[in-house]
């Protein structure tokens, strides 16, 4: 016979839910041993009942499940070891600069001049074309003589003043003293066409052309000033007309000598129309062959044709 233990063992087994733990298998271990004793003696009223029996078996079976190797879990790899980091430069705090806005030039407005206004920025362009040449020292007995008694004058005395009292003093002079004047007049002259010469040629044949271009228009623009021509002689003298080297050699034939010119151009002129075709033509050609003499010169001087070559040029391009 079973003993109440065992009794209440074989209740709480039966009275187990199906879903038990599997933290009760050795319990029901336990129950069965006991049950297994009491078959064994031939007790077969205590069989276990069906619920009995799922327990068992379920019990086996997790048995078995807990008897299984578990898989070996493969270890991660390793991660490699990431480099250090360098660490960063600190920046230094930018100072707050103020930017120099820069203003932008005011546009001059142009400013309108008078006809006036006008003539006179014309004159001065002009002036500083025509070029000026180097002051010349005084060339003669009488200039030498003012001169140095100009430099004795009083205070507030005018160039003038000195010239009128010295004149009669000039007069009186004697050979000796005319002589040493006249002797510095000559050096001064000499000195002065140096200096001349030396001015001239620190300008470009084209420069003293444009200057005595220049000094003509102010000539008409300008009284009581005197605008002479600039002597260059690089520059070639133009090409004579026939009718002016006809006039040249009847003066250079003496006979109009003591004659005035202009009674003495007058005739030359009527006679140069009075002559024949034949006796025209020997001045004809004169003329031609030193109108090209100048064109051959101008182009060596100025390195460009004459504008009569280049206009002709120009019409024969244009036809």
């Amino acid at each position: 016979m079973l003993s109440s233990i065992g009794r209440a063992a074989i209740r709480r087994v039966v009275a187990a839910p199906s879903r038990a733990s599997t933290n009760k298998i050795p319990q029901s271990n336990w129950a069965l041993q006991r049950l297994d004793g009491y078959k064994a003696i031939g007790n077969t009223s205590l069989r276990p009942t069906g619920a009995l029996q799922r327990c068992y078996a379920t019990a086996g079976r997790s048995k078995g499940a807990t008897t299984k190797s578990k898989a070996p879990t493969k270890k991660a790899a390793a991660k490699p070891k990431s480099k250090p980091k360098l660490k960063k430069a600190v920046k230094a705090p930018k100072k707050n600069v103020k930017k120099v806005v820069k203003k932008k030039p005011a546009v001059k407005k142009k400013k309108i001049l008078t006809p006036e206004q006008k003539e006179n920025a014309l004159i001065k362009e002009l002036k500083a074309i025509a070029l000026s040449p180097p002051k010349k020292k005084p060339y003669s007995a009488w200039t030498v003589y003012v001169t140095e008694a100009s430099a004795a004058k009083a205070a507030g005395e005018t160039v003038a003043t000195v010239a009128k009292a010295a004149a009669p003093k000039f007069r009186a002079l004697g050979a000796a003293e005319l002589e040493h004047l006249n002797h510095k007049a000559n050096q001064n002259k000499l000195a002065n066409n140096i200096a001349y010469k030396d001015f001239i040629q620190s300008y470009t044949p084209d420069q003293i052309r444009l200057a005595n271009n220049a000094r003509k228009q102010l000539k008409k623009k300008t009284k009581g000033a005197s605008w002479t021509t600039l002597v260059d002689e690089r520059i070639p003298s133009r090409g004579q007309r026939p009718l002016s080297i006809f006039i040249k050699e009847r003066f250079n034939s003496g006979d109009f000598r003591g004659v005035k010119t202009t009674e003495a151009l007058s005739l030359i002129v009527k006679e140069y129309k009075e002559l024949s075709p034949s006796h025209k033509q020997k001045y004809e050609d004169l003329s031609a062959a030193d109108q090209l003499r100048y064109e051959q010169e101008y182009k060596t001087v100025f390195h460009r044709d004459t504008p009569t070559v280049e206009k002709k040029a120009a019409a024969a391009a244009a036809a």
